[in-house]
């Protein structure tokens, strides 16, 4: 049997299937990345100097049967270069009322349980080597896995190892009504040896019925019931056990409720990396927000080893756990852009080695308190934490910890951003001893002006003192990276990263290093293409026999003058329509065409309904073309970038002319956009207009929307273009409030006749933004 079917399958598919005409543009993308690690043997843990890692990725649509996707990758295990992750897949097969997905090779299965959403359920994904079918309509999902678990070795995660545990999973789900839906899996699991894994579990057949049931559009329940047959390892007796979980889930527009309880037996498929076997737990966990605070609660009781004697008899021998854990707190909005957070947690966990009576027992509680701000340009984060720990049994593990972090972030202008972590943490034990960190970040990251393209820079110092024996542990380290698009078709990134950690050996250097580079070339396989079959449309009129093409690009028109200038770009990723009935999307190259089309007048434009919210519908979105036999009609379309234009109106306290800590925001000013074509009304001394077209603009600050006596410090307009590399821009505006005189209102003379008040100018309403195109 060969070693490498899915190697072979993916060569036997591309020389069987032949393109025909896509929807989509297909892709090879060409990827390689190296990690270099330098350093003495004792820093560097056994890491392996040189790691590099190469991927060709294939994404064809359109070819015979679907969508064809091709993966072959090499990596380096020790000192030999062997295959990496491997893997062909032909998707978006139809047939039989379903979608269908085929895959082959190094591929992943997330367990059943992950279908519930219950957030106490989180189910990682197990890694395998073998093939999947899958279908889904929908109403119907089904799906059947074999193969053999793998472990993935490198950093790149890209060097699959199979190891001996081989899996068969069958899963199916059917929404009966549009309130039940039925489900059902079973899965077959055989182990030999995990190497450095260890497992409890050999051999197990298991399965299971469930079912939901959406009682309201915000309710669901769940029950599922299942029953395995298994064999410990170390033990030729095999058990037979049930499974269940039942719960329901509320949602709601304020908050959140879930309650559930469950038992998996240690049969429910024990596969690597899934916790989810011979344990018992109940669960109840929400939030709501009650207006002036939200609150947030729940608790949790879970029993792991449930049958002692079966697990003393077993080659693993697992510990009895108890586990009980509450926690609660509330969030409360302090002024327009700030919120605290108070939280408490208290539980115990009791633990009893299985077969040698150790035992030990533990209570922890915490207290924290956040504290989150963000303005604009900066954000930042606070949080105290005290944890209690009493260990009844010995007493050796009661200690008490103190924890702090403060994060800062703050955004300079549309390149620029920094930031800043500072961290303490201080844990005192009963007996003695304990230890006190302190850890110190700071770093920034700069957008090249009109590129993609990154640098990014952060330090770190930090130091450790062992509160018994007085030793101090120092440590820095400095990361260096640069990324991002050279070209339209080009990905590179660079990072490096150095470590200096003394090592109390003589001889012995304290620094480290990584570096890894990363280079992404990507080719189009051909512009986008799509058959017309207009022409047979039941009840289309008749046309003259033959067929030709309508083929054209789409560009982004920054200036918004309809015609491509010499420096704009493609536009990609862009649906058109061909007589409302064909679609085609464009490439990275900006290009499409309809072919098999119809002699006679056809119209082909942009589907507005489907552009992206970045883009502005263009004055002409549609054109009306001559289809002539065996030629080719071109059709070109501008679509206009829209970005935001935001800022802020303060009052100048001191009259500087420049924004400072002190000045406060000015709630109510009315901004007005090119002379009136939009307004927006200030918020907590912010505002915001959202999807406006490239090009020059004004900003116009109403000094009629501003408290009597206000003055506009500076000009009251200001002028703005968004363009390339600037799409949202931020403009300020000052404003000096004299202290007004004391007025002493004078009454008039019996029979005078009062003179009438003169009206003051009324601001106008704010109007509704302009939406983004959906």
């Amino acid at each position: 049997m060969p070693r490498h079917p899915a190697r072979l399958a993916a060569l036997l598919l591309i020389a069987l299937a032949a393109p025909v005409a896509a929807r989509q543009q297909g892709s090879i993308q060409v990827s390689s990345s190296t990690q270099v690690v330098t350093g003495d043997e004792l820093r560097t843990g056994g890491q392996i100097p040189v790691s590099p890692d190469f991927l060709f990725h294939w994404v064809q649509p359109g070819f015979r049967f679907g969508t064809l996707e091709v993966d072959v990758g090499a990596t380096r295990r020790g000192d030999r270069a062997v295959p990496g992750r491997t893997a062909v897949a032909l998707r978006d097969v139809h047939g039989l009322g379903l979608t269908w997905a085929f895959t082959g090779g190094d591929t992943t299965l997330t367990p059943p349980v992950a279908d519930y959403h219950f957030t106490n359920l989180f189910a990682p994904a197990v890694n395998f080597r073998g093939g999947s079918v899958f279908g889904a309509s929908k109403r119907t999902t089904v799906g059947v896995t074999a193969g053999r678990v793998t472990a993935l070795r490198n950093i790149f995660g890209s060097d699959p190892t199979a190891l001996g545990q081989t899996l068969a999973v069958v899963q199916a789900s059917h929404w009966a009504t549009d309130w039940l839906q039925i489900s059902a899996h079973a899965a077959r699991v055989r182990t030999t040896d995990l190497r450095e894994f260890s497992y409890f579990v050999a051999d197990s057949d298991s399965g299971g019925l469930g079912a939901t049931v959406r009682v309201t559009p915000s309710l669901e329940v769940v029950a599922e019931g299942g029953y395995a047959k298994y064999r410990r390892r170390g033990s030729d007796l095999f058990e037979r056990d049930a499974s269940g979980l039942v719960g329901a889930l509320w949602t709601h527009r304020r908050g959140w409720l879930q309650i559930n309880a469950e038992r998996f037996s240690p049969g429910e498929l024990p596969v690597l990396n899934y916790q989810f076997r011979d344990r018992e737990e109940l669960f109840a966990g929400g939030e709501y927000d009650l207006g002036a605070v939200r609150v947030f609660g729940g608790g949790t009781a879970t029993r792991t080893n449930l049958d002692l004697a079966a697990s003393g008899q077993a080659g693993e021998r697992l510990p009895q756990t108890t586990i009980e854990r509450v926690w609660g707190g509330v969030r409360l909005p302090v002024a327009n852009h700030s919120y605290a957070t108070l939280r408490y947690e208290g539980g115990g966990r009791r633990a009893t080695a299985v077969g040698f009576g150790q035992r030990s027992d533990s209570d922890t509680g915490v207290a924290a308190v956040e504290w989150r701000t963000s303005f604009p340009k900066w954000n930042l984060f606070g949080r105290y934490q005290r944890r209690a720990n009493v260990d009844t049994v010995t007493g050796f593990g009661t200690f008490t910890q103190h924890d702090a972090t403060v994060q800062a972030f703050y955004t300079a202008g549309l390149n620029g951003q920094f930031f800043g972590t500072a961290t303490w943490t201080r844990q005192e034990g009963q007996a003695g001893g304990g230890h006190q960190y302190w850890e110190l970040s700071a770093g920034g990251q700069y957008r090249l002006p009109r590129r993609d393209l990154y640098l990014r820079a952060e330090a770190t110092t930090s130091q450790n003192v062992d509160l018994a024996a007085n030793l101090l542990t120092p440590r820095e380290a400095l990361n260096l990276s640069f990324g991002g698009r050279l070209t339209p078709r080009t990905s590179l990134s660079v990072d490096f990263f150095v470590d200096r950690s003394p090592v109390r050996v003589v001889g012995v250097s304290p620094y480290l290093t990584r570096s890894m580079i990363r280079f992404v070339y990507t080719i189009p396989t051909g512009s986008a293409r799509a058959p017309a079959t207009t022409g047979g449309l039941r009840g289309a009129p008749r046309r003259p026999r033959g067929t030709g093409a309508v083929a054209g690009d789409v560009f982004v028109d920054w200036n918004g003058n309809g015609q491509r200038d010499p420096d704009e770009e493609p536009a990609a990723g862009i649906e058109l329509l061909l007589d409302n009935a064909v679609r085609v999307t464009t490439g990275p190259d900006g290009q499409f065409e309809f072919v098999q089309v119809p002699v006679g007048t056809s119209r082909v434009g942009i589907d507005v309904s489907a552009l992206p919210v970045d883009y502005d519908i263009p004055a002409i979105a549609s054109l009306q073309v001559d289809v002539a036999r065996n030629a080719r009609a071109h059709a070109e379309f501008g679509v206009v970038p829209l970005g935001s234009i935001s800022g802020t109106v303060s009052r100048d306290a001191n009259g500087n002319g420049v924004l400072d800590e002190g000045d406060e925001p000015i709630d109510g000013a009315v901004l007005v956009l090119d002379d009136g074509r939009r307004s927006e009304l200030a918020r907590g001394g912010a505002f915001r207009f959202d999807a406006v077209d490239s090009g020059p603009h004004t900003v116009r600050l109403l000094l009629e929307s501003l408290p009597a006596g206000a003055a506009i410090q500076g000009s009251g307009q200001v002028d703005v273009v968004l363009e390339r590399g600037q799409l949202k821009p931020t403009v300020m505006f000052l404003v000096k409030l004299e202290r007004r005189a004391e007025i002493r209102k004078v009454f008039p003379p019996a029979g005078a006749v009062p003179r009438p008040a003169t009206p003051r100018p009324v601001p106008p309403a704010p109007a509704a933004p302009r939406a983004a195109p959906a």
